[in-house]
């Protein structure tokens, strides 16, 4: 049984996985940008959303299967502050006078953002605090982290030029 807690906090991950997903599909759109930056950016959107089906799966699971243990040492303090700054970035992307947004200016601004946005993510631990005792679910943990890392490194290096 997942306590209360533990529940707010896989539910706040993946509002953060979904908020990202929203911020990167808006850069998706950017008519400013080539079809392929649209279509990278399409892709990290759509992968967002897969790291948020996990959190929620994790949730499900540990309401229905007693013996799925669920260990999470995170500050949900912490973790709202950045729940609240991705969502406050979503609205922002959103207002009709974001095309003035410098994201949306220059490929490499939208990229220097991305980046920034994957290492705070990063930074924060998050995913290095839980631990369950199922073998797939810690795998797919895993490979968020590493997707995380991977966007982050990506976008450095899209904003420098480096392909």
């Amino acid at each position: 049984m997942l306590s209360k807690e533990y529940d707010l906090v896989l539910a706040n991950l993946a509002k953060i996985e979904v908020g990202l997903s929203k911020i990167y599909q808006c850069l998706s759109e950017c008519d400013n940008f080539t079809e392929p930056v649209k279509k990278f950016w399409e892709e990290i959107a759509k992968e967002e959303l897969t790291h948020a089906k996990v959190f929620n799966d994790i949730r499900s699971k540990a309401s229905i299967d007693s013996s799925f243990q669920v260990d999470i040492l995170i500050d949900n303090k912490q973790l709202k502050h950045f729940v609240n700054k991705v969502n406050s970035l979503v609205k922002e992307i959103n207002k009709k006078d974001s095309n003035e947004l410098e994201i949306y200016k220059k490929e490499s601004e939208a990229y220097k953002f991305g980046a920034s946005l994957e290492g705070d993510l990063d930074e924060s631990n998050f995913l290095r605090r839980i631990e369950v005792n199922d073998t797939e679910f810690a795998k797919k943990l895993q490979q968020i982290e590493h997707a995380t890392k991977k966007h982050s490194i990506i976008m450095i290096n899209y904003s420098r030029g480096i392909k």
